[in-house]
């Protein structure tokens, strides 16, 4: 044999074949751009006495081979079991960045500015590349333990034996890269307990608006870097203009379609920046009423457009009477700050008591398609809009004091209409109408310390509120135009309904219940009371001819 011949049995002909095999590895796994740099474990040598520098870590068999084979006695565990992986992984700084959300079923990815609900795979991707590395990173090591073996003269059995982790950290890693292997760490890593993670854990914060450009502190109006710490998962479409921006465009639109009303404008501000807060103590929902052509289609869209996440469209039929609607309508809600009700179509009736639920601040009932009901805390301000007033079968104080009217008077010719003006608003003043809300907010939670309402509703809206209640007041008009309050008489349950009836049907109204109507009087403050054997209420009679005289002389 040559001198410099090497024997295929001797280590450096082993390892310089295994470096080989290894090599092709990384290349048809593409893992080789996954490659990072780690400390040089082998320095340069002197001719006498090799100088090695110890590997800080170093695998012995048990890091290596399958978890199987590992001594039960010593309890270790291999790097590449899918437990190991998923804790390394956790480690490598993803339950920093990463949160799953189990009611979600989905990854939130912090991506600099806001928690971002991982709808594209991208947490998969990102473990798939991870994985990549931590292959590589194993297998290296394990060649570098071997590689040291033979520059150290360990003796050849110790040379075989981290051979064999080699080809053991070869065959692992192979397998790690397999679906089922990416999958099985994936799916483990949802339980890292940094990582886990609630569905009210994020957005909790009512006074923090996410925006392109950072956090917005909605008490003070100061723009900041978003944190983690924030756990904010949505975003207005635009970041806010500087504190004192004007939406010049946007505030000629609002003094055209109000009729340069400062007062009015002034509520809207603050209704729209309320909105942005996500508080509900205020328990109002503001119905946009006028006929078409008056602007308050092109507002409600132009807000609607910058909020971007935080806003949301909801069927009319939720909250309408004798339409079903499906608790998905409901569900779609949770979250959002801003809601916007479809257009209410003509001959309509509202649905009281749905309205009051969603503006009462109480816990609601939803759930999405095919999965079980949740509960969730309302965070949404409601915008209703139409060019008909839908009716009432009720209206008791709950719903007078949550509702309010707003007329928008203005109609606009064919030839006033601009049909690009929203998209030049949004174009063109977006920062500075989203600025022009967030100054609202502040406006609105400064008046709100006091524990009194923020919103200083006008008495123009106010008056115009309580018109309309007076006239969908049908217990209240049945009452003036066929009853006398009276504290000391008496009317039975069956006279009351005979006498609602007749009334009712000559001015064509809906069929309403005696035990609906007795309800309603009630509600009124009328006391239930018996004369003989007959039920009634005490303090209502019925108008008489002589009454009526009485009243016209």
């Amino acid at each position: 044999m040559h001198k410099n011949a090497v024997s295929r049995r001797h280590p450096r002909f082993l390892l310089h074949n295994e470096s080989q095999k290894m090599t092709k590895i990384i290349r048809d796994s593409s893992i080789l751009d996954e490659l990072e740099a780690f400390d040089a474990t082998l320095q340069h040598y002197d001719d006498e006495k090799p100088v090695v520098r110890p590997v800080p870590t170093l695998v012995t068999p048990y890091d290596i081979i399958d978890q199987e084979d590992a001594d039960e006695e010593s309890g270790a565990l291999s790097p590449f079991s899918q437990d190991a992986l998923a804790c390394a992984l956790g480690r490598s700084g993803w339950d920093t960045n990463a949160k799953y959300v189990d009611e979600w079923g989905r990854w939130c990815q912090w991506n600099g500015s806001h928690w971002e609900v991982d709808k594209k795979m991208v947490s998969f991707t990102l473990i798939r590349k991870f994985l990549r590395a931590e292959v590589v990173r194993l297998v290296t090591e394990a060649q570098v333990s071997r590689d040291m073996a033979v520059v150290s003269g360990l003796g050849e059995d110790e040379i075989k034996s981290r051979e064999k982790l080699v080809t053991a950290a070869i065959r692992n890693g192979k397998d790690t890269l397999q679906k089922n292997g990416i999958a099985a760490v994936e799916s483990l890593s949802r339980s890292n307990v940094a990582s886990a993670a609630l569905v009210e854990d994020f957005d909790g914060d009512l006074m923090l608006l996410g925006t392109p450009g950072g956090t917005v502190d909605l008490k003070t109006g100061i723009l900041r870097p978003g944190e983690r710490e924030d756990m904010i998962t949505k975003m207005t479409r635009v970041t806010p203009a500087g504190p004192g921006a004007k939406p010049e465009k946007f505030l000629k639109f609002l003094h055209t379609i109000l009729d340069g009303d400062e007062e009015v404008i002034g509520f809207i501000k603050r209704y729209f920046g309320y909105a942005l807060t996500g508080s509900v103590e205020e328990h109002k929902v503001a119905f946009f009423y006028g006929e078409g052509r008056n602007g308050k289609g092109v507002l409600m869209n132009t807000v609607y457009e910058l909020l971007g996440d935080y806003a949301r469209r909801s069927p009319v039929e939720t909250f309408l009477k004798k339409v079903s609607s499906h608790p998905t309508d409901i569900a779609g809600l949770a979250g959002a700050r801003f809601v916007v009700g479809s257009e209410v179509p003509a001959g309509t009736t509202w649905n009281e008591a749905q309205i009051k639920d969603m503006t009462g601040g109480d816990i609601l009932t939803a759930r999405l398609m095919r999965q079980d009901y949740f509960d969730f805390m309302p965070q949404f301000t409601l915008f209703l809009h139409g060019n008909d007033q839908p009716a009432f079968r009720s209206v008791g104080t709950s719903i007078r004091e949550r509702m309010v009217l707003v007329p928008f008077s203005r109609t606009f010719t064919e030839d006033e209409r601009n049909t690009k003006l929203q998209r030049e608003m949004i174009d063109e003043e977006g920062p500075e109408i989203l600025r022009w809300m967030i100054e609202g907010a502040v406006e609105w939670a400064r008046r709100a310390e006091d524990g009194k309402s923020g919103l200083g509703v006008p008495d123009i809206l106010k008056k115009a509120s309580k018109e309309y209640f007076d006239r969908e007041d049908e217990i209240g008009e049945f009452i003036n135009d066929e009853m006398i309050l009276d504290a000391s008489e008496f009317i039975s349950g069956s006279d009351i309904f005979a006498k609602f009836q007749s009334w009712n049907d000559q001015r064509g109204g809906e069929r309403r219940s005696q035990r609906e109507i007795m309800k309603e009087l009630r509600k009124r403050g009328l006391k239930d009371a018996r004369s003989g054997t007959e039920r009634g209420l005490k303090g209502l009679r019925a108008i008489t001819g002589q009454d009526r005289a009485d009243m016209v002389g």
